[in-house]
C-alpha cells in the first residue's frame, strides 16, 4: 500500500514530477514539485509556471486518464480498494495502462520500468478480478482505461487484446466497429483492425492495443493545451495551430478525412480523447496521426429503427452536427468510389447476420443501415468533388 502518499510521476524510468496524495479521494494536496519539464504531459508542462494551475492540470490530467465512475460495477471495486475516487484507484494500480508510458511510483519504492510496465509483463483479465502484487497495489491497466462501456485488456497469444462491450438493449457498438473497420480497410485509412467476440451473450468488439513499450498515445485533449485558445479561431482552426506549435507533421487532409468518415457512418462521438498522434516516447518526437480507432458509437445505435436518417446528426469534435462540421474542410482524398453498394450491403449482412439470428438487431435495421450509408457515400463523394475544385 502507499505508505506515505508521496508519488513521482514517471515516465518510463525518468522521474517527471513528485507531488503528495490523499489516499482516500485520490486529491493532490501538496505543490508539484517539476523534475524533468521536457518529458511533463502535455497539459501540465503548459500550465506548471504557477503552482494552482500545476495542481488543477495534473489533478485533471490523473482523472482523464482514469476510468470513470459511471462506469459498470465499477463503485463496488472502489469499495473494495477502500477508495472514492477514480484517480484514486488509479494510484493503487501505479497508473500503468496500455496507452502510454506514464506510470506513477511511491516515494518510498525503488521500482524499474522493465519490471512492471503491462506491455513486457503479465496481468489478470480484468479489474474487478486482478491480484494485489506485493506492496499492495492492483496491478491492471483496467483502472487507467477511459471509457464508459465495459471493457478489459488481456493476454492471449502474447498480444494485448482489448474487449469492449456494447450497450443495450442492442449491443449494436461492437458490430459498429467491425463494420468501420471493413470501410476503413477499403477506404486504406489507417486504422485500428477489430474482431468480433462473445463471452455469454454479450457480444464484444476486439482489438491490440496500437502502441509498443516504445511508444504512445497523445490524444488531441492533450494537444489542445499547447496554445492559448484566441478568440479570433474557431475550435478547428486552433487545433490546427496547436499541431503546428508542436512541430506536428500531419497534413490537414489527414484530418478532415476522418471527419468526413465519421459523418459517413454516423459517428457522434468522435470527442478529444478518440483521436490523437502517436509519439516516440523516449525522444518525445511525434511520429504522426494515431489509427482511426473507436468507432462504435455511429450507425444509429442509440436511435430506433425508424429514427435511422442522415440529416441534421450530432457530431464531435469542432461542430454540433456533422453538416456544420463539413462546413470547416476544404479538401479531402477520402477514397469514397471505392465504397459501392454491393460492399456496403455485404459488409453490413455478413457482420450483422449474428445480430439479426438472435433477435437483437432486426433486418429491417440492418437495411435501414446499408441505405443510409449508401445515401452518405454518394452525397460525402459530390462534397468532395465540389471542395477539391474550388
Amino acid at each position: 500500500m502507499l505508505e506515505d502518499n508521496s508519488i513521482v510521476l514517471m515516465h518510463k524510468n525518468i522521474p517527471v514530477a513528485h507531488f503528495n496524495i490523499d489516499s482516500y479521494t485520490g486529491r493532490i494536496i501538496s505543490k508539484i514539485s517539476i523534475l524533468n519539464h521536457e518529458h511533463l504531459p502535455i497539459p501540465v508542462q503548459c500550465n506548471s509556471g504557477n503552482d494552482f494551475t500545476a495542481v488543477d492540470a495534473m489533478q485533471n490530467w490523473v482523472a482523464f486518464r482514469s476510468i470513470p465512475a459511471s462506469r459498470s460495477h465499477f463503485t463496488n471495486y472502489l469499495e473494495k480498494l477502500g477508495v472514492v475516487t477514480p484517480s484514486a484507484a488509479a494510484y493503487k494500480s501505479l497508473g500503468l495502462n496500455l496507452s502510454d508510458q506514464y506510470w506513477y511510483r511511491p516515494l518510498h519504492m525503488d521500482i524499474d520500468w522493465r519490471d512492471i510496465n503491462l506491455f513486457e509483463n503479465s496481468f489478470l483479465r480484468e479489474t474487478f478480478q486482478s491480484h494485489a502484487s506485493n506492496d499492495g497495489s492492483f496491478i491492471s491497466p483496467d483502472s487507467n482505461s477511459n471509457g464508459e462501456l465495459p471493457k478489459f485488456w488481456c493476454i492471449e497469444h502474447g498480444k494485448r487484446l482489448l474487449y469492449k462491450q456494447g450497450s443495450g438493449p442492442l449491443y449494436q457498438q461492437p458490430y459498429n466497429e467491425v463494420f468501420a473497420s471493413t470501410l476503413l480497410d477499403k477506404l486504406q485509412m489507417s486504422h485500428v483492425s477489430y474482431q468480433l467476440n462473445s463471452i455469454g451473450d454479450k457480444p464484444y468488439s476486439v482489438c491490440e492495443t496500437f502502441v509498443d513499450d516504445h511508444t504512445e498515445y497523445i490524444p488531441a485533449s492533450d494537444i489542445l493545451m499547447m496554445k492559448k485558445h484566441s478568440n479570433n479561431d474557431n475550435a478547428y482552426q486552433h487545433f490546427f495551430k496547436c499541431i503546428e506549435a508542436l512541430k506536428i507533421d500531419v497534413p490537414q487532409q489527414a484530418i478532415n478525412n476522418i471527419l468526413i468518415f465519421d459523418c459517413l457512418i454516423n459517428n457522434i462521438d468522435r470527442h478529444y480523447g478518440n483521436f490523437g498522434f502517436i509519439r516516440d516516447a523516449d525522444t518525445l518526437e511525434f511520429k504522426g496521426l494515431a489509427p482511426v480507432f473507436d468507432n462504435g458509437n455511429s450507425l444509429w445505435y442509440n436511435v430506433s429503427d425508424c429514427e435511422i436518417i442522415t440529416r441534421n446528426q450530432p457530431a464531435k469534435p469542432f461542430r454540433n452536427t456533422h453538416e456544420q462540421q463539413l462546413k470547416l474542410i476544404k479538401s479531402s482524398a477520402l477514397l469514397l468510389s471505392m465504397l459501392d453498394d454491393n460492399f456496403v450491403k455485404k459488409a453490413a449482412y455478413d457482420i450483422f447476420a449474428p445480430a439479426v439470428k438472435t433477435g437483437r438487431i432486426s433486418i429491417k435495421r440492418v437495411e435501414s443501415i446499408i441505405r443510409n450509408v449508401n445515401y452518405n457515400v454518394l452525397v460525402l463523394h459530390k462534397f468532395q468533388e465540389q471542395i477539391n475544385n474550388k
